[in-house]
């Protein structure tokens, strides 16, 4: 707990308590002032190795914006690293690591390590996203013991974070694009040198961030989704349509699923919690972006905010000219290209409730203060044991525009084997937010039936 620089306000808040509402309009003034308007720390550490929030997006080339798709470009090219960590010297940097890190540097330790270099808190949103995650601060609130919220719209819903179920939901609805529509690869790396590709395109409405829109237009769906698989050949033309509930304890995610050898669009299982998805199987449904869907079979608690080390920037990880074979590593994905900065994160855990039932016993979270994405998670079997570790690589994107999530890898410490998915770099383009939204009703059973025999 030395580690932890504790929030007095929120410091190990136990969910037993009574959940907190909205907060006052004074408290809320000081986004804007101290705090930013997602409610970050405005100022640096006293160190001065993290600096001010600068409130601007990096310098991008005008390509960028007049070529939507266009990989982009690494802004801060020119930096070297400042510090270099591998097993040799990793116990001194102790206290900026989380455990799963430190677990690589003991199971790869000729292979494993991580470039530090200058931290930049660069980063603008969309006007109306801070507009109305100052509006959320004192109109959001937690309903059905957390498992739900209302009052909240189009931004961060819980800026000042009470509790740990107010700053989860902060990331469960972080703000992003309203539609996506993409293709990617994933890659599931094994420990005994195979690795398995998988295509996919993705189409991605989200209703919560239609910035068209207000409080009055949304009817409580986060998201619509069509998974449509190319890669391998034995799922290519397979079709899963997916539908995100705000509360899913209330209203479970719902999913259907197109097979081309029956030319039917049947109700597929609950695709949540610990269902196998991903490359191989070998991830779980609520790790996509490493922390989805409902949040009921964990207690939380919020331990407060540390100065963590943890993937930002990271536009060398998605060059074109970085080969699959060359990112993909034996172990652990390549360290070469991979950027590490030094931020303020909030520390999160959850443990399972003693009655539900998951594979995983408790996850550790660390959430980035500027954009509330989860950058960094460890997992513990049920027996306590420290079992997987997983992050997000993240950049600065001037077209969503904002700080993004990118890469999601995940690690089996176990049984050595990793997983990557959303990678770019051996497509033609990279991810698009610029297409014409598709109508909600394509995101239907009858949508999908209607487009596939077309």
């Amino acid at each position: 707990m030395k580690r932890l620089m504790l929030v007095a306000a929120c410091t190990a808040v136990s969910l037993s308590l009574p959940l907190q509402a909205k907060v006052s309009a004074e408290e809320a003034a000081r986004l804007g002032q101290d705090l930013t308007r997602l409610g970050a720390e405005k100022a640096g550490n006293a160190a001065g190795t993290i600096p001010a929030f600068s409130g601007k997006l990096p310098d991008f080339p005008k390509e960028v914006y007049t070529s939507p798709g266009k990989h982009l470009p690494n802004p801060y090219k020119d930096e070297k690293p400042i510090l270099v960590i591998t097993a040799d010297n990793y116990k001194q940097h102790s206290d900026q690591l989380t455990a799963g890190l430190i677990a690589q540097f003991e199971k790869y330790p000729t292979t494993f390590k991580m470039k530090i270099y200058p931290t930049h808190r660069d980063g603008l949103y969309d006007e109306r996203n801070y507009t109305n995650a100052v509006e959320n601060a004192t109109r959001a609130e937690l309903v059905d013991g957390g498992n739900g919220i209302i009052g909240a719209f189009g931004g961060a819903p819980f800026p000042i974070p009470q509790d740990a179920q107010e700053a989860i939901w902060n990331q469960l609805t972080r703000t992003g694009a309203f539609f996506t529509d993409t293709i990617y690869d994933g890659a599931a790396v094994y420990a005994k040198g195979r690795t398995q590709l998988a295509r996919v395109r993705i189409r991605t409405i989200a209703p919560y961030q239609n910035l068209n829109n207000s409080l009055d237009d949304f009817k409580n769906m986060v998201g619509y989704q069509i998974i449509d698989d190319i890669l391998p050949k034995r799922k290519a033309g397979e079709v899963t349509l997916i539908h995100e509930p705000l509360n899913q304890a209330k209203n479970p995610r719902s999913a259907w699923k197109y097979m081309p050898s029956t030319r039917r669009v049947r109700r597929a299982p609950v695709v949540a919690f610990d269902y196998p998805v991903g490359p191989g199987g070998l991830i779980y449904a609520d790790e996509g972006r490493i922390f989805n869907g409902a949040i009921d079979r964990y207690d939380w608690k919020l331990l407060g905010k540390a100065e963590k080390y943890i993937p930002y920037n990271n536009y060398d990880m998605d060059n074109p000219e970085l080969t699959y074979d060359e990112l993909l590593t034996k172990g652990h994905i390549n360290p070469e290209p991979m950027r590490y900065e030094l931020h303020r994160v909030w520390v999160i855990e959850a443990t399972k409730k003693a009655d539900a039932r998951h594979v995983i016993g408790k996850r550790e979270f660390y959430l980035d203060e500027d954009s509330w994405n989860i950058q960094l998670a460890d997992a513990y079997d049920n027996r306590g044991n420290l079992w997987r570790t997983s992050m997000q690589t993240m950049v600065i994107h001037p077209l969503v525009p904002g700080p993004y999530g990118r890469l999601w890898v995940y690690n089996d410490l176990s049984r050595g084997d990793y997983v990557v998915d959303h990678l770019v770099n051996e497509l033609d383009e990279a991810e698009r937010f610029d297409r014409t939204p598709l109508d909600l009703d394509y995101f239907t059973p009858q949508g999908i039936r209607m487009n596939v025999r077309r």
